[in-house]
């Protein structure tokens, strides 16, 4: 639980830099706030976290498959 958290923090974080970025450099910082990319960024935290526990644990999840 906790790593999901910590990946998701990072995630969250990764997306503000690259969002506010992009919005400076393209001039849409103007008509956007700073707030509005916080907002996007905690939907897109939520959708990280709940997708982490659809991720499988191991590849092989018990199946023994010696086709070789």
């Amino acid at each position: 639980m906790i790593k999901r958290l910590t990946t998701t923090l990072l995630g969250m974080l990764l997306y503000t830099v690259v969002a506010y970025g992009g919005n400076l450099v393209t001039g849409v910082a103007k008509h956007s706030s700073f707030w509005e990319v916080l907002g996007e960024s905690l939907f897109f935290g939520i959708f990280v976290f709940l997708f982490q526990s659809f991720r499988r644990k191991d590849a092989t999840d018990g199946k023994n498959d010696k086709t070789s």
